[in-house]
């Protein structure tokens, strides 16, 4: 059997029962030796002679074994420390048996009585250090005997050398069963220590399903107390899926399968039901199913916090729906009118100009009229932009990011070569996106730069590295333009907001929509700039290698 298997197939309490046993073991020692001394005063064998002073020691011993009987269960220290008053009767009786084994000329009947007792006796000890003090103590004495004995026979040394010899193998045998049996107590010690501090609730399973140890931590999990949960059955406790049980009679559990991280119930003392994450592995001995060891993790508060995140999803993509919708309806119903109001100015200024003249002043305020109505159009058609930047579905494949370049700059020819900008780009990865909006973002960084351009002609410079761990691309968008304040870094991300500068002419919805965009891959933008001499945007996309390796370990 495995040292797992030993330590399963034992109690849980070991330690108060094993102190317990002990206790009880000592008083039946005491008791009986009390008992049976008192009669070993007689004669053990009809030309066997035992001295007064045998039997006085006898009666002495009796005595002692009463009174430290008694003691025990009036004085916490004898109580305590009882094995020790033991051990001390154990040298009074081999005294005893040495005196007796005197005056009976070492006849073999006695002789054989010392050596059986003094086996019995070594069996007690769990040290070998008590073990060899009482060997050789009982030894001792017996060779003090023989120098002693007034006519000693021939073949006394010889048989003091075999007593020796039997000495000094019982030492080995019952040695080698203390180390042993050390050894697999602190090995107890650990794996029982292991077992009691988890954080998790253990429990080991027989093979028809009943529960048959169980840790601390289980118990609180539970509630119930240890003595009640080793009464009941693994199916009572744990509820486990349809599929993954087997029912015998009563409806009881009777075989669990080989569970890793199952996420189940559990049904506690004052029945209400937490959730658990359970497994289970099965434990065999040559074949022959021994039982189950379960592990329950109480998960109810991540239950509850992933309940309230769903609701917290759902909420929030049926507002992000309510809000595309309302983009949609609101820029649709706005530029109804505004298209209206445009038409009626540009008619209005055609007709003074055809039909009667007017000052400059009126002229001037239709062409505010139209140059508002058109603004409010273009901003209209930006608040949709940025509104279905973060609400469409991001449709990712292998992308050339060397073709998302040249399409961005085709949409842009007439921009690019109206303001003579000259456009340098090294050569690009492929990277796993969406084309569509990568080209607007390169087109939005692009019109951006030229947009922000100083008096010559705007050069913009596209390239790519990769950071240190190799797991994101970082794409640079690099100009010569007008270049950027640094407390306006953060500030021009936003919706509809802007840098302070005189070519401040966009609509300040361009790096908005740059920065949805590139978020929808689990990236981010940002910028680094010197007044006056440009600005360099840069942007992050996952490697392929990397977003392979967030999958596996999800």
């Amino acid at each position: 059997m495995s040292q797992l298997q030993y330590w399963f197939s034992s109690h849980v309490n070991t330690s108060p029962f094993q102190a317990k046993f002990l206790l009880n073991a000592s008083r039946a020692i005491l008791l009986l030796a009390a008992l049976i001394i008192p009669f070993s005063n007689t004669r053990l064998h009809p030309y066997i002679p035992i001295s007064q002073t045998s039997v006085w020691v006898g009666w002495l011993i009796s005595a002692y074994c009463i009174i430290i009987l008694l003691l025990s269960y009036l004085n916490a220290y004898v109580k305590r420390s009882l094995s020790l008053f033991v051990m001390l009767l154990f040298y009074l009786l081999m005294f005893a048996l040495v005196q007796r084994v005197y005056f009976a000329a070492f006849e073999p009947e006695v002789n054989f009585l010392y050596l059986s007792i003094s086996f019995l006796c070594c069996l007690y000890f769990n040290k070998k250090s008590r073990l060899l003090a009482f060997q050789l103590f009982s030894f001792g004495i017996l060779v003090v005997a023989a120098a002693l004995a007034p006519a000693a026979k021939e073949s006394l040394w010889l048989v003091l050398g075999r007593y020796g010899v039997v000495h000094l193998l019982t030492f080995l045998v019952i040695g080698f069963r203390i180390d042993r049996g050390q050894k697999l107590r602190q090995q107890d010690i650990q794996y029982r220590s292991l077992f009691e501090n988890l954080n998790e609730g253990v429990m080991f399973i027989g093979p028809l399903g009943r529960i048959q140890m169980v840790n601390d931590k289980m118990v609180d999990i539970s509630g119930y107390e240890r003595h009640e949960l080793l009464s009941m059955y693994a199916g009572q406790l744990i509820l486990l899926p349809e599929k993954e049980e087997s029912s015998g009679e009563n409806g009881q559990l009777t075989s669990l399968v080989v569970a890793k991280g199952t996420e189940c119930r559990l049904q506690r003392k004052d029945e209400s039901e937490i959730w658990v994450r359970f497994s289970s592995a099965p434990i065999r001995q040559q074949q022959q199913l021994l039982g189950y060891v379960g592990v329950c993790a109480d998960i109810t508060a991540e239950k509850n916090t992933e309940q309230t995140l769903r609701r917290y999803s759902e909420k929030l993509s049926l507002s992000n729906k309510e809000l595309e919708q309302f983009s949609y309806f609101a820029s649709h119903d706005l530029k109804a009118p505004i298209h209206t109001v445009a038409s009626f100015a540009r008619l209005l200024k055609q007709y003074y100009q055809q039909k009667k003249p007017v000052d400059a002043e009126a002229r001037k305020a239709m062409s505010i009229m139209l140059k508002d109505a058109q603004r409010m159009h273009k901003l209209v058609d930006a608040l949709q932009i940025y509104t279905r930047s973060g609400t469409e579905m991001v449709h990712k494949e292998q992308v050339d990011m060397n073709e998302v370049v040249k399409e961005a700059c085709e949409n842009l020819a007439g921009f690019i070569h109206t303001n003579d900008a000259r456009l340098k780009v090294d050569e690009l990865p492929f990277v796993e996106a969406d084309k569509v909006q990568m080209v607007r973002l390169i087109q939005n960084l692009i019109e951006n730069a030229i947009i922000y351009r100083k008096d010559h002609a705007p050069i913009i410079h596209i390239s790519y590295s990769l950071n240190s761990s190799a797991s994101r691309y970082i794409f640079s968008v690099e100009d010569n333009g007008v270049g950027i304040e640094a407390q306006d870094y953060e500030k021009i991300f936003g919706m509809f907001q802007k840098a302070d500068s005189p070519q401040s002419q966009g609509l300040g919805v361009g790096l908005a929509v740059c920065k949805r965009i590139v978020e929808n891959h689990q990236g981010k933008i940002w910028l680094k700039s010197v007044k006056g001499r440009g600005t360099t945007v840069y942007f992050s996309i996952p490697t392929r290698e990397h977003k392979l390796l967030q999958h596996q370990s999800s």
